[in-house]
Formats: structure tokens, sequence, C-alpha cells
């Protein structure tokens, strides 16, 4: 028997096309057609309807699975995003630092470089570029501070940090407290097109938009067989588009360089 949809042998106990996919029918007919006797097949309207449902359902719990998937991943918690956000900082980490950002970390830092004559040449002079990815996805530098750390607490060092308390802001200490970042963040540069650049990556943040916006505070150790050293710090974590994130003023950005 062959496929009336893509012309392909099909066995004759077959309800499907192994090939196409498309059902088919045993029921034919002999029409005279062009001086010869051709088959034209009749459609099987029940085994077509069934064909439709199972795609219909398959279709639906693929919306569920991805529905399920991306609610999952929203509900990091923001003491979570936080030590994320730390760790990925002191080791040097510069994809995940810039994941768990509010907005566009490595666009505003490429702006912030870009307009900064001094620290460009100094970048480019101590590092051989001021592309701050670059810096930091260098094996070089983060060896550097992979040594360091094993001088000074030795090689078993480990980096860690707890949650201390976590604050939810009230809606006017939210808008206040965005209100600074903004003015911060637009602080970055002054000419025109700088300023175009950071009102497109701001605007791409829906940080005007914020859900809700908590406080963490927490305490950070560093120790190996040699030392050891804690220290405590806050942080803001802020919900937009149902996912919390790192948010910080921009003047107090350490990039760890």
């Amino acid at each position: 028997m062959i496929c009336q949809n893509c012309g392909a042998q099909i066995g004759d106990n077959e309800n499907f096309c192994g090939y196409c996919g498309m059902p088919v029918s045993t029921n034919t007919q002999p029409i005279y057609q062009g001086g010869a006797y051709v088959v034209q097949r009749k459609t099987n309207y029940k085994t077509l309807t069934i064909a439709l449902i199972i795609a219909a359902v398959v279709i639906i719990a693929l919306i569920i699975t991805l529905v399920i998937v991306f609610s999952l991943g929203s509900r990091e918690a923001p003491e979570d995003v936080a030590k994320r956000y730390f760790i990925a900082m002191t080791e040097m980490d510069y994809n995940t630092m810039c994941n768990c950002f509010a907005l566009d970390l490595d666009g505003a830092t490429n702006i912030m470089v870009e307009k900064n004559s001094y620290l460009k040449e100094n970048l480019e002079e101590m590092y051989g570029t001021s592309n701050i990815r670059e810096i930091y996805n260098s094996t070089e530098q983060r060896e550097k501070i992979k040594s360091e750390y094993s001088s000074r607490y030795g090689d078993d060092y480990k980096i860690s940090c707890e949650v201390i308390s976590l604050t939810t802001l009230s809606e006017s200490e939210k808008e206040k407290y965005l209100s600074e970042f903004k003015k911060s963040f637009f602080e970055l540069s002054s000419d025109t097109e700088s300023l175009d650049k950071l009102s497109a990556l701001y605007k791409a943040s829906n940080l005007d938009y914020a859900e809700e916006m908590c406080s963490v505070e927490m305490k950070t150790m560093i120790e190996g067989n040699q030392d050891k050293d804690s220290a405590n710090f806050t942080v803001y974590c802020v919900k937009t588009n149902g996912a919390w994130k790192i948010i910080t003023g921009m003047g107090d950005l350490n990039l760890n360089l």
C-alpha cells in the first residue's frame, strides 16, 4: 500500500504512515482517470479524529510542563539569590553575577568603563583589556585570585555565607530605594549617547514595576587551615517578572578586580 501523502510504502495492515504520520485507510474506490484506472482512497475520519485528539493532548501536556518549569525557576528565594551572587563575586564567576542581577550588569559596566578614560586605561594596562567579562572569565585572573586565597587561608579554604535576617520593605521604602538606585544608575554617564543606552537597559529591567523588595543581611566566611575571616553585609533583592534578583547602587558595585 502506498501513502497518499508522501508516497512511502506502507504495510497493508497499517493505520498510520511510518514516515509522515498521516492516517491511512484501506477503503478504496477505483475510478477511471486519464485513460487508466487509479485508486482513490476515502478518508477515514474516525482515525483522523483520534490522531488529532492525541496531538492536542501532547501539545497541552507540553504547555503544562513548560509552565511548571518556569514557575519552579522563579521560586528561588531572595536569600538564595544573594548567596549565589556573593559566591560568584568572590570566585569571579561573572556569568552568574549577571544572571543574579536585576538588570543588564554587563551592559552597564561596559558603558561605565567606556566613558571613564582613566578606568579604561588602567584596566588595559593591568589586564590587557578593558572588557570586564573578558577580565572575569580569564583563567589567569581566576587562578590568581585562588592563589591569593590559598596563600592567606590555606589550600583547603572554603567560602560560605549564611542569612542573619531578611526584611520585607514597605511600599514607600521600596519606592525610595528604587529612586536612589535609578539616580545612581544614570550617574554612570552624562553624555546623550550613553544615557540613551542606559535608559534602554533600565526600561528592559522593569524595575519601575517591581512587585516586592527585601533586604538580606548575611554573614560571609572564608576559612582554611591557616586563617579565617568573616564579615556582615546587606544586599537588596527585588522581585520583577516573578523572579528575585539582586539590586545594588551602581556606585557601590564591587567588581572585585
